[in-house]
């Protein structure tokens, strides 16, 4: 006869056989469907404030140790036109109503493209993951404003749509940006810096911890200069390398309070045309000289950030954005650069052109996966986040 001790000890071992081969079966079946969730294929798109267009770049993404590994299956810039860049260059003056009606009719925009786009099926995309266009961006006063509305992109696509990275980070204290850091050292790791030249220089730093900042507004600059020479943009640096040093110019620029600023940073781009931009035509000088002049002013903020570091004799860093592609500009910043020991490695034209929307994916990916995507090291905020707010119209939902 059994006791009844002993049969309960004999049903409780049974359960704990039991809930141990569970456990290994769960595993395994983590193991095989792991591959499915992360293999989605997720749209980054990334609209910055050079006005260049509306870059798109399709991934899939997998873990791999502590880091991951990408796919990139697609990319592609459309261009605005000068109606949509006109449009973009509005003052922070704007309604309510005419704020909301951009933030929606952006939206329409870029949904128009994804489902036109010759070469591209939006049919086969899982999740869009979009940075927005930042139109109004002042983390002191609490407020970051991107349009192109995450939730009328979800309507018009039928697609989950992950957007509005900024503005918990923000109302947390943070500058909400830089925001990919993280991404950056998770898929391109193995560089001491990464900087992004894009219409403002942003820089990130891995070690003694994660931290970013933007150093200067940048093609901003460069841009406006060249659109007074009949140019979108100054190809390769050619009207900057026959100019020289405007002294005076150079002194009013690198006077600016925003470079003397410490600890975590951000740049307005209203800042920049109102505060900035004016400057530029300060004094009697020709386009050229003003371009090699602004290109000095960037190098030198650069070479200053660089600086700030605790710098050893094979610091290298990653060089991205549309100020990659100017020659002059990258010969003036390697030579500054390598005074001090620091070696400036570009990676292929197409993560050259398409890191940020890549990035823009995959900080999509990590807020899908209940992964912190935003570090307050980074930004200044109280904590580290989720950021993006997910929206999802189309997904089987049944009210009782």
């Amino acid at each position: 006869m059994v006791e009844s001790s002993d049969l309960g000890s004999f049903v409780v071992e049974g359960l704990v056989r039991l809930s141990i081969q569970l456990s290994v079966i769960l595993f395994y079946v983590f193991k095989l469907i792991t591959p499915l969730i992360t293999m989605k294929k997720i749209l980054g798109l990334m609209s910055g404030s050079s006005l260049d267009g509306l870059d798109l770049a399709v991934c899939q993404f997998s873990p791999k140790g502590k880091s991951y590994t990408y796919k990139l299956l697609f990319t592609k810039t459309v261009q605005y036109n000068e109606q949509l860049k006109g449009v973009l260059k509005v003052d922070d003056q704007l309604s309510a109503r005419d704020l909301k009606l951009l933030d929606y009719s952006l939206a329409n925009v870029w949904s128009e493209i994804m489902l036109s786009l010759d070469g591209f099926d939006i049919d086969e995309i899982d999740l869009i993951a979009s940075h927005g266009h930042t139109l109004l961006h002042e983390p002191h006063n609490g407020i970051t404003i991107q349009i192109g509305n995450g939730g009328v992109i979800s309507a018009l696509t039928k697609k989950p749509v992950v957007s509005d990275f900024r503005i918990q980070d923000v109302a947390l204290g943070g500058q909400g940006t830089p925001l990919v850091p993280i991404a950056e050292q998770l898929l391109f790791a193995g560089y001491d810096a990464y900087l992004n030249l894009g219409g403002i220089a942003n820089i990130s730093f891995v070690f003694p911890q994660m931290k970013a900042f933007d150093v200067s507004p940048c093609n901003q600059m460069l841009n406006h200069l060249a659109k007074l020479k009949g140019m979108d943009f100054d190809r390769d640096g050619a009207l900057s390398r026959m100019g020289k040093l405007n002294r005076g110019l150079y002194e009013h620029l690198m006077a600016l309070e925003y470079f003397n600023l410490e600890g975590s940073k951000s740049l307005d781009n209203q800042w920049i045309q109102t505060e900035v931009i004016p400057k530029l035509m300060l004094g009697s000088s020709t386009i050229e000289d003003r371009l090699f002049t602004v290109s000095k002013v960037i190098v030198d903020q650069i070479k200053k950030a660089i600086q700030s570091q605790n710098l050893h004799t094979s610091y290298r860093v990653f060089v991205t954005g549309g100020g990659a592609h100017n020659m002059f500009f990258i010969e003036l910043l390697e030579k500054s650069l390598k005074e001090i020991s620091v070696t400036l490695v570009l990676p292929p034209k197409e993560i050259i052109d398409f890191k940020e929307s890549i990035l823009m994916a995959f900080l999509g990916y990590l807020r899908i996966n209940g992964k912190v995507n935003t570090l307050s090291s980074v930004t200044g905020a109280h904590c580290n986040t989720m950021g993006g707010a997910i929206y999802d119209v189309h997904a089987n939902l049944e009210y009782d």
